[in-house]
């Protein structure tokens, strides 16, 4: 099967803007300034999972057994990825990461 995770903060494709206030040699302004980096490619986490299994009994049911095998696919993981300081504003969340579970 195959699932999604969206768990990132509404509109984070979007950049967020935040009003400021500047001082201008002794005067006060008001601008925008961006807060946080946009990501307009951003996808949904998937998950793909597959399992089988054997279960069986031996000697009328004095011994029984079960055997399992599962591997697990996540791709696209939700991180936010950190940002040199110097551009002064905060990474945004990005798909990037895989991971890889079987047993």
């Amino acid at each position: 099967g195959k699932t999604g995770n969206q768990a990132v903060a509404l509109y984070s494709y979007f950049p967020t803007l935040n009003l400021v206030t500047y001082d201008f040699s002794g005067n006060l302004a008001q601008g925008y300034v961006q807060r946080q980096q946009a990501n307009p490619d951003l996808t949904w986490e998937t998950t793909t999972q597959s399992d089988i299994g054997l279960d069986g009994q031996l000697f009328n049911g004095r011994v029984s057994f079960g055997i399992d095998y599962y591997k697990k696919r996540t791709e696209g993981i939700l991180l936010t990825l950190p940002v040199p300081g110097t551009l002064g504003l905060s990474g945004g969340p990005q798909n990037a990461g895989i991971v890889d579970n079987k047993g």
